[in-house]
């Protein structure tokens, strides 16, 4: 049955699934309820009959007012219904849930064209609305950067047409396609020789053209005249709008829909109704780069695209904070529709969108991690949908030269020990050297740039034999130091500008009683704000006899704590950028670290932080019954007290755990958080043995009752234990202990891919389909459209629909979410173990092609049943450079070479449908 809604050109979707009586025979049938009807048999009339057409909501506000108004069972109206749901429409088409006494039944009302039914019957369509060209209108430049896809330019090209009158020109620009673009004689047509990426192409647009508006466009985009119109309408508003976007079916951050479209919803009709809509314009922080209109006086003053991000992602994100900080507003177009394909390069190439994102986020933050630091800016474009505030006090540039002026008074000596750093130590000075005028580097043997980068930045380098003694090398720079106070560091570390204000301010208005301060060092692996950060006291005066003791791991604090206090410096922290994670760094850096190790045990055999530091070190290669050894031997000759007694009680008990004594290991940490009431860090090891034991509620007990200020002590840890890792956790014990509801509630301040899996999965298994559905935007926000993400739409569909996912499901997924590499490879799957490898091939090849290892382990198969063990065996390579270890892979290998030799491994071709039975490469 198809209703209607208004008039005849909207229609209810979905189509509602009652089948209404007809044709009643009065002797048998009797009545039960409004139109609900009992009797000895129903014939219920196959679509071949034809389409139910339902006019009853097709009217006049009067007709509609007067027909609920007579209804027996009006009591059950939704309040205020016809005030603010059918008169409400019309201010905004795009609101849900309106019928009016089951809202759920009418869920979204969309336009289409008139029925042939309807037009046969008389009923005559709705002229659209013209959006002619006002009296004052900007010269406008459409600018569409291409990367292949000749049908997608073309579909953009032709909705150009409608907007014809509306641009002054229209220039494509080809960034170097594999199989070059072609485009109508009315568009200038620009072809890269190389391929630079989204915001490459566009700067060559935008140069070349001559509007006093930039449109840049996708070509995967169609343009209804009436969005572009209102598009521009909403940039001219005010001078102070630097930059609009409109909303879309594909698009994120605000500028979302707030759902699809419908199969047959015409996108030309939802823009005319969105145009004529009183839906209201509003400011936002970040417009995504589809289809943005921008002032080229802004332009000119903020730059174009930063070319800097390449292929794509944030290359938009940038440019709107840009716009944002010269004092700009970005304006989303909230009646202005443009219709979106979405990520079809990307799908096309099949490139690793995720990592380029994480890239690329990587450099955003870097570039504009000043403004954060200082604050300047509450936040980044992208990052929150707030609004972003700046202090101009608090301009980065404002703050250096304050800085610059104080650095004299402060009198602060930087003092580094360097040895073959060229790969990290320019990283490191240029954060240092515009704050700081001491730089002190004693070199220990480079035989790389070091000592020429650290010269070129300033640095007094002082070049000596290696002391095989980190604290001699350190106590050689404080003797060349001329500074009032030591500010020391290490060559792959960083300094936030908040943390060089922090220190400047400290030196030059410390008391006399503060001999040092502690600065937290911060591992940096992914976020800032997670990961390790240990206590170091990196800032103390320069004293005579204040030197460094220890050859390996050494320390300042016995030298200095007879001077006087040491405070915690707030708001600083020293950025370990730089860490060395590579295996053959890690294995140098072992080999050095034992032969430190025994000449300290030699020249202090019952130091207890020397014992510490071998206890410390076995338990991180994996030696843990030594690990227990040296720890114990230093729990021993230890002050109840001193800064590492507590980590020694947290390395005892993790060797424990990994060696499956977990019982002793709860002892362990038990003694440990006696001597420690407040270290978060036993805690929350006592609560993830507990799970490991199976004791939810003992594990909630544990991680409700730890902990959250560390600052009253020396501390090593990861501080993610203190928010997000401890709700997790908390979570997942709260989960396993049967309440989903408290799990839920905590999964939900998780906002990261793994806890989202986690979240969706519990959330699937209970039928709590709404808040799986929120999961899953998650994993596709962090994953975007990948394996992990297409698995589980799967799945939630197959849910949703209470049966295993037919053909028809996965094809109908494929054409909802273009681009997805996840769902081509899960398609290919079905093909393969269902027969119909042939079909397959296309997909796994162009999988294969962009990085997808399985795809190329499946070729690899489908190769060797057919005979052709020369493809087989380029395919099992191609998967070993994808994936270097696989075993499958290396099994095809051995298959090709022993060819009599049996094989238990399944044929892709001939086994039978089992997601589980080829595992994901």
């Amino acid at each position: 049955m198809r209703t209607y809604w208004k008039d005849a050109e909207h229609v209810v979707d979905p189509p509602e699934r009652l089948t209404p009586p007809v044709l009643i025979d009065l002797q048998n049938a009797q009545h039960v309820h409004i139109r609900e009807y009992a009797g000895p048999r129903q014939l219920t009339l196959s679509p071949s009959f034809g389409v139910l057409h339902h006019l009853s909501y097709a009217g006049s506000d009067e007709r509609i007012k007067r027909k609920i108004g007579t209804w027996s069972h009006r009591h059950e109206l939704v309040d205020r219904w016809y005030e603010r749901v059918w008169k409400g429409w019309a201010g905004d088409p795009l609101l849900t849930d309106v019928h009016p006494t089951h809202p759920a039944a009418y869920k979204t009302i969309i336009a289409t064209k008139l029925h042939p039914d309807l037009e046969e019957a008389g009923i005559v369509p709705t002229p659209a609305p013209a959006f002619d060209l006002p009296a004052i209108w900007p010269k406008i430049s459409v600018i569409i950067p291409v990367y292949g896809g000749q049908d997608d330019l073309d579909d953009c090209l032709r909705s150009l047409k409608d907007c014809a009158g509306l641009f002054s020109e229209l220039i494509v620009v080809d960034d170097a396609s594999p199989e070059p673009v072609s485009a109508t004689s009315a568009t200038q047509l620009i072809r890269r020789e190389t391929n630079g990426g989204f915001a490459a192409a566009c700067n060559t647009g935008i140069k070349a053209s001559t509007g006093e508006v930039v449109v840049i466009l996708n070509s995967d985009t169609c343009v209804p005249r009436a969005g572009f119109y209102r598009l521009i309408e909403t940039l001219m508003t005010s001078g102070s709008i630097g930059a609009a976007g409109p909303i879309s079916n594909y698009a994120g951050y605000h500028q979302y829909l707030g759902r699809d479209l419908a199969a047959d919803e015409s996108m030309e009709l939802l823009s005319v109704d969105l145009a004529e809509s009183s839906r209201h314009d509003r400011d936002v922080e970040m417009l995504v780069g589809f289809c943005v209109a921008i002032r080229r006086a802004v332009l000119d003053e903020v730059g174009l695209f930063d070319e800097d991000f390449g292929r794509g992602f944030f290359e938009d994100t940038d440019l709107s904070y840009r716009i944002l900080r010269a004092g700009y507003r970005l304006r989303l177009a909230n009646r202005a529709f443009i219709y979106h394909k979405g990520s079809k390069t990307f799908a096309r190439e099949r490139i690793s969108a995720q990592s380029l994102l994480s890239v690329n986020q990587a450099k955003y933050r870097k570039k504009w991690q000043d403004d954060l630091e200082s604050g300047f800016a509450s936040h980044l474009s992208g990052e929150d949908p707030s609004p972003i505030v700046f202090r101009e006090d608090r301009r980065p540039d404002v703050i250096t030269r304050e800085l610059r002026r104080l650095c004299e008074r402060a009198e602060v000596s930087i003092c580094m020990i360097v040895r073959n750093e060229e790969r990290v130590i320019g990283d490191c000075l240029s954060s240092v050297a515009p704050y700081f005028s001491d730089i002190v580097v004693v070199d220990t043997g480079s035989t790389d740039q070091t000592v020429e980068i650290a010269k070129s930045f300033g640095a007094r380098v002082s070049e000596i034999v290696w002391p095989d003694s980190f604290a001699e090398a350190r106590n050689e720079s404080l003797r060349l130091a001329n500074g009032r106070w030591i500010f020391w560091i290490d060559a792959d570390d960083t300094i936030p500008l908040a943390t060089a204000e922090a220190v400047i301010r400290a030196a030059s208005s410390a008391s006399p009683e503060t001999a040092g301060f502690v600065i937290p060092v911060q591992f940096v692996d992914g976020e800032i704000g997670q990961g390790t950060r240990v206590d170091h006291v990196k800032l103390f005066r320069n004293l005579p006899g204040v030197q460094f003791e220890g050859r390996i791991h050494e320390q300042i604090l016995s030298s200095l704590r007879p001077h006087g206090e040491i405070a915690r410096l707030e708001g600083a922290v020293v950025l370990h950028t730089g860490y060395d994670t590579s295996q053959t760094g890690q294995a140098k850096k072992r080999e050095r670290d034992w032969h430190l190790l025994e000449l300290d045990l030699n020249d202090r055999p019952n130091h207890p932080f020397v014992l510490f530091n071998i206890g410390m070190t076995h338990r991180f290669t994996g030696e843990h019954v030594q690990a227990i050894e040296a720890l114990d031997r230093c729990l021993s000759v230890s002050g109840p007290h001193e800064s590492h007694v507590r980590k020694a009680f947290v390395l005892r008990g993790n060797s424990l755990r990994a060696m499956g004594r977990r019982e002793e290991a709860l002892e362990t940490f038990q003694r440990g958080f006696e001597l420690a009431p407040d270290d978060p860090e036993l805690r929350f090891l006592q609560g993830l043995t507990q799970m490991e034991l199976g004791r939810p509620l003992e594990a909630i007990h544990a991680y409700e009752t730890m902990p959250v200020d560390a600052s009253g002590f020396f501390s090593s840890f990861d501080v993610g234990i203190l928010g997000p890792k401890r709700n997790f956790n908390l979570a997942a014990a709260y989960w396993a202990a049967g309440n989903y509801v408290k799990a839920r509630e905590l999964w939900r301040q998780c906002n990261w891919k793994e806890a989202a899996e986690v979240f969706f999965d519990a959330a699937l298994q209970v039928g709590d389909l709404e808040h799986a559905s929120g999961a899953l935007k998650v994993i596709n926000q962090e994953s975007g459209l990948g394996i992990e993400w297409a698995e589980r739409l799967v799945r939630f569909h197959e849910t949703l629909n209470g049966r295993e996912a037919q053909d028809t499901d996965l094809i109908q997924l494929l054409q909802s979410n273009p681009g997805s590499w996840g769902l081509t490879l899960i398609w290919a799957r079905r093909l393969c173990r269902t027969g119909r490898s042939s079909m397959a091939m296309e997909h796994l090849v162009e999988l294969a092609s962009g990085g997808v290892a399985e795809a190329a382990y499946y070729l690899a198969l489908i190769s060797l049943e057919l005979n052709k063990p020369e493809e087989a065996q380029q395919w099992a390579l191609r998967t070993l450079e994808l994936d270097p270890g696989s075993p499958q892979a290396n099994e095809v290998l051995r298959r090709i070479a022993e060819p009599s030799s049996d094989s238990s491994e399944p044929s892709p071709c001939t086994s039978e449908p089992n997601d589980n039975d080829v595992e994901i490469v």
